[in-house]
């Protein structure tokens, strides 16, 4: 198990539900929090995505808030993640709860402000 080295950086678990095995990955908290500031401040209509997956700027997304981020891991379950810790960096759920959809589509919105961290290209 890695030690992150930078205080800001956290260690969490997610389940990769190809394989139904808890995965450590990690976060950065400011990054994270700012994340769910972003979609509150902005909530937006979501669009039917026309492709399954995240856009390519959806996965930059994931690299401005993840700390070495695998790259083959299912990108649906770190929304689903996302979307079920919500209370953990912004206090308590926003009414309405935010959405999978809100955050995929914010992924996106995000990028653009945070550039990612060019330690998430880590191999698998």
């Amino acid at each position: 198990m890695r030690t992150p080295a930078d205080p800001n950086v956290e260690e969490i678990r997610i389940l990769n539900s190809e394989n139904n095995t808890h995965y450590y990955q990690y976060l950065r908290r400011d990054r994270t929090r700012a994340f769910y500031e972003f979609i509150l401040a902005d909530r937006r209509t979501v669009f039917i995505p026309t492709m399954p997956g995240l856009s390519g700027a959806g996965i930059a997304g994931l690299d401005a808030i993840f700390d070495r981020r695998p790259l083959k891991f299912p990108v649906h379950d770190i929304v689903a993640w996302l979307r079920d810790n919500q209370k953990a960096y912004l206090g308590e759920y926003p009414n309405p709860t935010i959405t999978a959809q809100e955050i995929e589509h914010a992924l996106e919105r995000f990028a653009a402000l945070y550039p990612p961290d060019v330690a998430a290209a880590e191999p698998a």
